[in-house]
């Protein structure tokens, strides 16, 4: 893994995409049964493009670089996510992973890594913003999900163990991070919160959202129209 991470800026910020390579039938899987299996891979495919074209953007006003931690057994070139540069999760569970990513590009320059998902396509760049402003005052800044989770979190120093234990999956992951946080006397600053799309829930607010300004995520827009779900946009 080490021999595949990028060269960073010395102090910069790293912007940190961990994501699942388009892989049918292990992709946006509560959504799967609304939409079936195609529409399920054509929207992840479409979050992902999204997502890495914000982090693009949000790494470059920051003067840092965004970098891709991938899961799955292709390359991502392959899916057309050249964009940035790109290396294979560790293995473990979510925490172990991301820790493990985060510790990684640290140790290789970076002056924070502000970490995110696939799901949250349209996550504006004030989060980021906002998240590196933090770092001399703060050990973990983050943005809590509205459904329990969170979609950004950003360090400047490894911290493996905040990570042990959490609920990954369900709606107390929030709250087990901020504990955590405190019994490693940790000062964590909590943003506002966003939202994630996982479910149905999630993809209407997104219809919506892209309803008013496609050009928000313009490659999930464009899934959403091929699919005939972008119509439904403004009547969700």
């Amino acid at each position: 893994m080490k021999e595949q991470c990028p060269d960073l800026p010395p102090g910069c910020p790293a912007v940190l995409v961990l994501g699942r390579l388009p892989d049918a039938g292990r992709v946006k899987t509560r959504l799967e049964p609304l939409y079936g299996r195609t529409a399920a891979l054509a929207l992840h495919t479409a979050f992902l493009r999204d997502t890495i074209a914000h982090a693009v953007a949000a790494a470059a006003s920051l003067g840092g670089r965004a970098v891709l931690a991938y899961e799955g057994d292709d390359s991502p070139s392959r899916h057309g996510l050249a964009e940035v540069p790109a290396f294979p999760q560790s293995s473990g569970d979510l925490g172990q992973r991301q820790s493990a990513a985060q510790a990684l590009l640290l140790d290789h320059g970076a002056g924070g890594v502000i970490t995110i998902g696939s799901d949250s396509p349209t996550l504006p760049l004030s989060f980021f913003r906002e998240a590196w402003s933090r770092r001399a005052t703060e050990d973990v800044a983050v943005a809590p999900a509205s459904d329990g989770g969170y979609v950004l979190i950003a360090v400047t120093r490894p911290h493996a163990a905040l990570y042990n234990g959490l609920e990954w999956g369900t709606p107390r992951v929030m709250a087990g991070l901020a504990e955590r946080a405190r019994e490693l006397g940790l000062t964590l600053h909590r943003m506002a919160a966003w939202y994630d799309i996982d479910d149905e829930t999630g993809l209407r607010r997104l219809r919506r959202e892209i309803a008013v300004d496609p050009g928000v995520a313009p490659y999930t827009a464009l899934a959403l129209q091929a699919l005939s779900l972008g119509s439904m946009a403004s009547s969700s």
